[in-house]
């Protein structure tokens, strides 16, 4: 009511009540500063444990930062999961084409997706796949071939 809400979430934050701190966000502040406070709670989730970066991740993906959503499931290791997101991302244009981090994020996705399939025996998925991975997946298809 004192225009000080972004510093009761901070103040939450740093003791530890991230629960609290996004209950208020949400409840008092504008959109800005609500995703600032749930950047953080991503930020804090991100070094922790698989089940909390999980949660970090739909934090992630409902303010609309599906690259660093990407990235998130991508880092856990989650192939399967990476890739398909990624294919979803890029169907519905949730993922800026012309940014060249972006491509070489998705050719590594796709390329360590193509490796995993490969390894369970799934050869034309493989194939598939890294023709998506740009040089890295040539490479692999190379060596499946």
């Amino acid at each position: 009511m004192i225009d000080k809400g972004l510093d009761a979430c901070r103040y939450l934050q740093t003791y530890g009540k991230w629960d609290q701190a996004a209950w208020l966000a949400k409840a008092t502040l504008d959109y800005n500063d609500c995703a600032e406070v749930m950047r953080r709670w991503i930020e804090h989730l991100s070094g922790t444990q698989i089940s909390q970066q999980s949660r970090g991740l739909l934090l992630c993906i409902s303010l609309g930062q599906f690259k660093k959503a990407l990235l998130m499931v991508f880092g856990m290791r989650f192939f399967d999961r990476a890739a398909l997101f990624a294919e979803a991302c890029l169907e519905y244009g949730l993922l800026p084409t012309d940014d060249s981090s972006v491509s070489l994020l998705l050719e590594s996705v796709f390329t360590e997706y193509a490796r995993y399939l490969y390894a369970i025996g799934l050869i034309n998925a493989a194939k598939y796949y890294c023709t998506k991975g740009g040089q890295e997946g040539k490479r692999l298809l190379e060596d499946i071939s």
